[in-house]
């Protein structure tokens, strides 16, 4: 691939190479995206003046307003692609979808700045709601499929949805409650079997609280081992436990009260007036405001204060109080490394500007740590980040970036001067969902 040594290459012309490989793959990807379109075009009409039965049908592969296909026409495509007649299938459904139902997107993948496999996550979120949604659903997240994961594009999707028909996500909560259930591994492995537990997001979390109080308990009373197990013995103690099954809802929360669970949840300005809309609850994704209803109706809830996020005043000093920590979460749950996942509250609040003690120690610029200079990071990349090898911007909530080294290393250790900081000392408001949602603890 390259005429010289590679060891001998800029660390600059590698990753300049590796993205151009990226975005040679991309390309390739939207290429056989379109040769599926083409093939679904050309198997539009099944031979034959009727339909007997057990014969070939035509059949909709994809979502509402895709052309409809001859049904056997994916098992031939699969013996060209090497995959099964199952996984041609799909494929002709995402591509159709992405064609005819997200028409933005459609343009980013074939100009190669989508991968392939994640504009398909996309529209496969949306693939059970009419084309109109869809089309709406496109040009909210296509502009920015490029610098979100995937995971976080089908959140994004699945909460539009939400907000873009509630009676479809009320009766899609509805079904999903429906599913719930406990399950058990039809085998052992040494004496041991999982367990796999369907439920609320509030069942979850009083569930989890109670194991976790009885772990510690164990520990108390002497039991070394690890967590995890002493979590394993514990869910075999209230199994073997006579609990109270009254129906009364009273009755239940005090045999609960001893164990609090913590669930956090977030609503609009909106959702908290009206009772409709999107509510987040963090480890969970969006949820309709009846589902958060639902969940918290029998229970006792401590409601925390209203956070105005656009009346966090900035500090002189290097620590980020509790406060400013607690509305950087709040404006960016999500780790601000290029294409990070992490949603946790176990991250460190970095400066995006490297915070100047000025030479004395305490003669440095005023309101460096601001909300508009800060941004959450795990703690391996927030490692990463000082060193000339990677670069995040925590400027825009909605946006990072990563750059390349392009001049000799340096010491991470002792970043170059920073630039006076006149611009946080007066943060603007970087907030543009209303004010945040009330804190929820169940206790």
């Amino acid at each position: 691939m390259f005429d010289s040594d590679p060891a001998a290459l800029d660390p600059a012309v590698i990753l300049d190479a590796a993205h151009d490989i990226t975005r040679s793959l991309n390309l390739l990807e939207a290429g056989r995206l379109e040769i599926v379109c083409c093939w679904a075009d050309a198997n539009a009409v099944v031979a034959g003046e009727r339909a007997l039965p057990g014969c070939e049908r035509a059949v909709r592969l994809g979502g509402d307003g895709t052309p409809l296909v001859a049904e056997f026409a994916p098992a031939e495509l699969g013996t060209a692609l090497g995959e099964s007649a199952h996984s041609a299938r799909a494929l002709i459904g995402d591509a159709l979808d992405l064609r005819h139902r997200h028409p933005v997107l459609w343009r980013r993948v074939l100009d190669g700045e989508v991968k392939a496999w994640v504009a398909r996550r996309i529209v496969q979120a949306a693939r059970h709601h009419s084309l109109d949604l869809a089309l709406q659903v496109d040009a909210l997240v296509a502009p920015y499929a490029d610098r979100k994961t995937a995971g976080q594009l089908e959140r994004i999707v699945e909460a539009h949805l939400i907000r873009l028909d509630p009676a479809a996500a009320e009766q899609a909560a509805e079904a999903s409650e429906a599913e719930q259930g406990v399950w058990l591994s039809p085998s052992t492995d040494h004496g041991t079997r999982e367990i796999l537990i369907r439920t609320t997001a509030a069942s979850a979390a009083f569930f989890d609280a109670r194991i976790d109080r009885i772990a510690d308990d164990l520990a108390i009373c002497g039991d070394q081992s690890p967590k995890d197990a002493r979590r394993a013995a514990a869910v075999g103690m209230i199994g073997s436990a006579t609990l109270d099954l009254s129906t009364d809802p009273e009755t239940r929360v005090t045999a609960l009260s001893q164990s609090k669970a913590v669930l956090y949840v977030h609503l609009t300005d909106h959702a908290f007036r009206s009772n409709q809309g999107v509510a987040r609850v963090e480890g969970d994704g969006p949820v309709t405001v009846d589902q958060v209803r639902s969940w918290l109706g029998h229970t006792r809830v401590t409601v925390k204060p209203v956070i105005d996020l656009n009346q966090q005043a900035p500090v002189d000093a290097y620590e980020v109080p509790d406060r400013l920590r607690e509305a950087v979460h709040l404006i960016t749950p999500t780790d601000c490394f290029p294409f990070a996942t992490n949603q946790t509250r176990r991250k460190d609040i970095d400066h995006t500007v490297p915070f100047d003690p000025g030479p004395f120690d305490d003669t440095g610029p005023p309101g460096q740590t601001a909300i508009g200079n800060l941004g959450p990071m795990t703690r391996h990349h927030h490692r990463i980040k000082p060193s000339p090898t990677g670069k995040s911007d925590s400027r825009s909530p909605a946006s990072t970036s990563g750059a390349h080294p392009t001049a000799a290393p340096t010491s991470s250790t002792t970043p170059e001067p920073a630039p006076s900081l006149p611009q946080v000392a007066r943060p603007r408001a970087r907030y543009r969902g209303g004010r945040s949602a009330p804190r929820v603890w169940i206790t």
